[in-house]
């Protein structure tokens, strides 16, 4: 007997909406959006952004109510690690976009920054968090 999938489908919906609206305000800030909804061996990255020499990981959260402490409350430390581990394998798998935490690179060719960034929507509006956390 099928499942009624209505709710996720309906929770599905709102979240691409939601990364839809994120990366239309990212790339009216100066960010090219060159990763949507990134899946890695472990995890999803929402959006993929580059900007003035740096590589920008980005968790978009919705929430329509503050129950549980609202949209950034959702990005809990659980949620943080699997993010960084998301976002290193994808640079184990895009060797030219290797983020540097110093220094440059053999040949003395400078890499890029990386930065884990949120966009939080809730009834606040659109907000955007950036460096939301370090690896």
């Amino acid at each position: 007997m099928a499942q009624d999938r209505s709710g996720s489908d309906s929770n599905f919906q709102r979240g691409r909406a939601a990364e839809t609206r994120a990366a239309r305000f990212l790339e009216t800030q100066g960010v090219q959006i060159i990763g949507r909804n990134v899946r890695t061996g472990q995890g999803e990255i929402d959006l993929i952004g580059s900007t003035r020499g740096l590589i920008l990981f980005i968790e978009v959260k919705a929430r329509a109510l503050d129950h549980f402490g609202g949209a950034a409350a959702s990005i809990t430390m659980r949620k943080q690690q699997r993010l960084i581990r998301a976002a290193h394998s994808w640079l184990a798998d895009h060797a030219h976009h290797q983020c540097r935490h110093s220094g440059r690179a053999q040949g003395g060719t400078a890499l890029p920054r990386c930065r884990f960034d949120a966009i939080l929507i809730d009834r606040l509006g659109l907000r955007w968090v950036q460096d939301a956390f370090r690896a």
